[in-house]
């Protein structure tokens, strides 16, 4: 009998893996070669988004690679089931030895010898031969290898050649080769390239001959203008300007995305001779002011006594990211026109559904507030979004009141909208507007007004 350690057990072991694994490398490479295809798919579109990101590349390739491999080693599995046939191809001088002993070691014993000295006397023979050989020489790699690095730098080329048309390098145009046969002026090519502003983390987008574009306010748009032209005049609302080719032989034009416009673009020779215009207009997306509001208890209330604590629930959400979110209130103390005034926060439970959509709970504990009948807490929400030096945005104003001596003293029961309640506005008005002189100097006229 053969133990599971014989020469031959395992060169068939070997064999069989080292065949799988050369077809996962081959199925691999064919994976990565459908991947470049997918990945140089924006060279040959138009006025479509160009360029990839690094992080789709990235995927394409793997996801490539792994379904490649997988459908590489399912397709190898008759081969390695016929593991003996393949090393009688490579090995000649074998005689068909091999495969009888891979019979004999698959069947029960005597099944197919008619003596055990028989099956002794091949499977013997088998291990001599099978200690001479070895799976690295029957099955070089150099061939799966050659493929699969084929195929990666195929895929290379591919990246390289979406992020050369990306970033406006792109080879020139059947229209400009015809453009410098006739001598015609003329635009070719407009590839665009918009860069949000940081604080909005959102992808660079690229586009070609695009008639219109859409960007955030803040945003830079660099225009690379192919044309047969010795220069290109780009006319905007802020004016005209003439643009001279840079070292890679286009026209480049960057500008910052403020208002609402346009861009025409007109090709000029030295002669004088001009070209069709190309015109694009520019549509600029105002970052919105976050919107904030409180959900409960979203009343005005008169306590009958301040050792309660209320459950505010507040929600926010902006186009982008809200930023921040608190509670803020007011404290009010005093009658007539002898008003104190104290502010402070409550801290917040935030939860964040999204970047964009924020709740958030506070316990509001009355009774360090509320001390005297007739004291007042005026209770907001504020929130701003991640725009660097956007305003507070405040929700509507509630308030809890404790209850005089004879008023009112039933939770839950709204504030007599028709109550007197002058001086606390008045007081309110000088308090805000002394802090707005305070910070004139450090704010803009608009703001200010």
């Amino acid at each position: 009998m053969v133990d599971h350690e014989s020469p031959l057990r395992r060169l068939l072991a070997a064999f069989a893996l080292r065949l799988g694994v050369l077809a996962a490398l081959r199925g691999a490479a064919g994976g990565i070669a459908i991947a470049a295809l997918w990945t140089a798919r924006s060279y040959i579109s138009t006025s479509v988004e160009l360029e990839s990101s690094l992080t789709a590349t990235s995927v394409s390739l793997a996801v490539g690679a792994a379904v490649g491999a997988v459908v590489g080693w399912w397709l190898s599995a008759n081969r390695r089931a016929r593991v003996a046939q393949e090393i009688e191809r490579r090995v000649p001088t074998a005689n068909n030895l091999l495969v009888t002993a891979h019979e004999l070691l698959m069947s029960p014993a005597g099944a197919l010898a008619p003596s055990s000295e028989v099956r002794s006397l091949v499977l013997h023979r088998a291990d001599q031969l099978a200690a001479t050989l070895h799976a690295r020489s029957l099955l070089p790699a150099r061939r799966s290898l050659l493929w699969l690095a084929g195929s990666i730098a195929l895929w290379g080329g591919s990246v390289a050649l979406n992020r050369r048309v990306a970033t406006d390098a792109a080879p020139p145009s059947p229209r400009a080769l015809i453009a410098a046969v006739t001598g015609r002026v003329d635009i070719q090519r407009v590839a665009v390239r918009i860069t949000p502003p940081q604080y909005a983390q959102q992808s660079v987008t690229s586009l070609r001959d695009p008639v219109r574009i859409d960007a955030l306010e803040g945003s830079v748009v660099r225009f690379t203008i192919e044309a047969s032209a010795d220069t290109v005049v780009a006319v905007t609302r802020q004016g005209t300007r003439a643009l001279a080719r840079d070292s890679s032989g286009r026209f480049v034009l960057s500008m910052s995305a403020t208002t609402d416009g346009f861009i025409a673009l007109e090709p000029r020779a030295a002669s004088g001779r001009t070209g069709p215009r190309r015109l694009v207009g520019i549509t600029v997306r105002t970052d919105e002011a976050p919107r904030v509001r409180i959900v409960a208890p979203a009343r005005d209330l008169i306590v009958p006594d301040a050792k309660r604590t209320l459950d505010v629930r507040v929600e926010a959400d902006d186009d982008l990211a809200v930023g921040s979110l608190r509670l803020r209130y007011t404290k009010v103390s005093g009658s007539g026109e002898r008003f104190t005034f104290s502010e402070g926060e409550v801290p917040v439970g935030i939860a964040r559904a999204s970047a964009t959509q924020w709740t958030a709970r506070a316990a509001l504990a009355l009774e360090s507030l509320l001390e005297e009948p007739g004291d007042v807490v005026v209770y907001r929400a504020v929130a701003t979004d991640t725009r660097p030096g956007s305003p507070v945005v405040e929700s509507d104003a509630f308030i809890a009141e404790l209850a005089a001596p004879g008023g009112v003293a039933a939770l839950g029961f709204s504030l007599d909208p028709d109550e007197d309640r002058y001086a606390l506005s008045q007081q309110m008005v000088i308090l805000k507007t002394e802090r707005l002189i305070a910070q004139r100097a450090t704010m803009s006229a608009a703001a200010l007004t």
